[in-house]
């Protein structure tokens, strides 16, 4: 049985929360790369990059809630011809014009196969990657069905839980072992690598007020587990990335860092909206925005970036605030303008729709 559902407001808030994380991932790239590792800017501006990094598998687990969230009956027809209309095509298109942007500035020569195979690969821009992944979850949708249908949900959670631990870091040396010879480099844009995150979101859409409940429930192991986890996560980093001891089994505890932050931030956000709206107007138009958003910050950033670098901008701390400044404010409401731009339009052509024909 399909259940009809309003925008819920904890998701709506999570959208957003991850939304704006993502775009600070980016701009903060520069000084985490830039600043001295010794120095307190550095452990400024690394702690709380560091802290945003589960928030592509954030997003993995909300897609996979939202897909079961009205129910198990999915129209694959319909559903294939909306992911390739509202995410499949809007990547096209956003490649075609970060590449032309870097065919004008002179980054790189004009190529169509080149091009192809950056569509393909989702590299060309740093998060389009993540689009790469969600499309081959989104082609399998019938496996997913199948599993949220008839799986033991503790089991699967489990198994996934297990390949996605050890795919994540393992597959391309399993595949050397097959292969003799093979570098398979693209570990971070397969599937297997987010697993988890994606069955345990399509569980708890098929089973939303159950997963809810047992989450406020256990809120306290939760947020338990997130400080310990995130604490050795945020240490052990620090200590890795500055270059102070290399730590091997870093991707292990942010694998455990990610799972926990994702249940965190949700039971955080069910227990703020258990009784309440999303109010705020500012979110909303977020909310609507996140996918161009998402697709456009990047070009923002390499804008301001150049402007930047032909003005002479030497400080690493000032261009930061600059990007801070300019990414968020450019990106945020054009995004929000476009976006109410489309609504307007669609309700108006729904309108007309409805409109009864004239008699002569």
């Amino acid at each position: 049985m399909v259940r009809t559902v309003k925008r819920l407001p904890e998701i709506a808030a999570l959208n957003v929360m991850l939304c704006l994380l993502v775009v600070f991932i980016h701009v903060t790239s520069v000084p985490v790369t830039g600043y001295d590792k010794s120095s307190l800017q550095f452990a400024a501006v690394f702690f709380p990059w560091r802290f945003s990094g589960f928030v592509v598998p954030g997003f993995i687990f909300l897609s996979g809630l939202r897909m079961f969230l009205k129910g198990g009956n999915i129209d694959y027809g319909k559903f294939y011809l909306s992911r390739l209309k509202r995410i499949v095509l809007p990547y096209i298109a956003w490649n075609v014009i970060y590449y032309l942007y870097f065919i004008l500035n002179g980054y790189v020569p004009f190529s169509l196969p080149a091009l192809g195979l950056h569509l393909f690969r989702g590299d060309l821009v740093g998060p389009f990657y993540f689009i790469v992944v969600i499309v081959q979850l989104y082609a399998l949708a019938p496996l997913w069905s199948l599993l949220v249908r008839k799986a033991n949900v503790p089991a699967a959670l489990l198994i996934a839980a297990a390949l996605t631990f050890f795919l994540g870091q393992h597959l391309p040396g399993l595949l050397a072992r097959i292969f003799p010879g093979a570098a398979f480099q693209y570990n971070d844009r397969v599937l297997t690598t987010y697993l988890f995150y994606w069955v345990a979101g399509c569980f708890a859409g098929a089973n939303y007020e159950r997963a809810k409940a047992w989450l406020l429930e256990q809120k306290k192991l939760v947020f338990i587990a997130f400080a310990l986890v995130g604490l050795a996560e945020e240490i052990f980093s620090y200590i890795s990335f500055s270059g102070l001891r290399y730590i091997g089994w870093l991707e292990s505890l942010h694998f455990f860092y990610c799972v926990t932050a994702v249940f965190f931030f949700f039971t955080v956000l069910t227990y703020r909206y258990r009784n309440k709206d999303l109010t705020s107007r500012l979110a909303a138009g977020i909310d609507g925005a996140a996918y161009p958003i998402f697709l456009a910050h990047c070009l923002v950033l390499f804008v301001v970036n150049d402007v930047m670098a032909r003005a002479g901008v030497g400080s690493i701390t000032l261009a930061y605030a600059i990007r801070i400044a300019a990414v968020y404010t450019v990106t945020l409401g054009l995004c929000i303008l476009w976006e109410n731009a489309a609504a307007g339009i669609r309700r108006r052509r729904a309108a007309n729709r409805e409109k009864p024909a004239l008699r002569v």
